[in-house]
């Protein structure tokens, strides 16, 4: 999925969709949801703390270095 590297490649906090391919790629490296009430829920959550985010971030481009610089 070229639009999920270029977001791990983005230097973003990725919120993805739980599906297989999704946790393959980032495995605990972003937070996932399955259904709008799940996403909406994990917004709220994500604008109501301050989360550290940058070593998911560092993660997910340090795996687009190493496994996806064809």
């Amino acid at each position: 999925n070229p639009s999920l590297l270029e977001a791990m490649a983005s230097s973003c906090y990725i919120i993805a969709h739980g599906n297989s391919f999704n946790r393959a790629v980032l495995n605990n490296d972003a937070l996932y949801f399955t259904d709008t009430e799940e996403l909406t829920r994990i917004l709220r959550e994500l604008t109501e703390k301050k989360v550290e985010y940058s070593t998911f971030i560092k993660k997910n481009r340090d795996k687009i270095s190493a496994q996806y610089d064809w």
